[in-house]
C-alpha cells in the first residue's frame, strides 16, 4: 500500500479505480475485472449516494469516495501477472548473453593482439586496421 500511495502522489487528486455498483447483483460494489471485492478504504460516512455508481481514490489520505460515473477523472491500469514460462522473455535473455559474450570477445581478443606487438593505426580513409609493429 506504501508504493501505490506513493505512485499516486504524482497523478491527480482523484483516481478512478475501476470499482462500481452493480445494479443487478443488489447494488453491491464490484471491480470492472469481475473479481471480488474483498478489502475496501471506504472514507467516513461512505459510499452515501445510491446515485453515484463509481469509486474514486483520494490520493491525500488514500480513502474510497462513491462519484457519478460522469465524473472525469485520472486512472490505474492494472494487468493480470503472467504465470510460468514466458519464451519471450527466455529467448529476449538468451540473445543479451549472447550479444555481451560476443562484446567481451571481441574486446578480449583486440587487447591480445596488441599484447602480441600489433598497433592501431590510422589509415587514410579514417579507418582503423592492425599492424604489426
Amino acid at each position: 500500500m506504501e508504493m501505490l500511495s506513493r505512485f499516486v502522489q504524482y497523478l491527480q487528486h482523484v483516481i478512478h479505480i475501476g470499482l462500481y455498483r452493480h445494479m443487478l447483483l443488489d447494488e453491491e460494489f464490484v471491480w470492472a475485472d469481475k473479481s471480488e471485492l474483498d478489502l475496501t478504504f471506504w472514507d467516513s460516512n461512505e459510499p452515501n449516494d445510491e446515485n453515484e455508481q463509481c469509486v474514486e481514490l483520494k490520493t491525500e489520505d488514500m480513502r474510497w469516495n462513491d462519484i457519478n460515473c460522469n465524473e472525469k477523472r485520472g486512472f490505474i491500469c492494472s494487468i493480470k501477472k503472467a504465470r510460468g514460462f514466458s519464451i519471450g522473455a527466455l529467448v529476449g535473455v538468451i540473445i543479451c548473453v549472447l550479444f555481451v559474450a560476443v562484446l567481451i570477445g571481441a574486446v578480449v581478443y583486440y587487447f591480445r593482439l596488441c599484447d602480441r606487438g600489433y598497433e592501431r593505426v590510422k589509415g587514410p580513409s579514417r579507418h582503423l586496421s592492425l599492424q604489426p609493429a
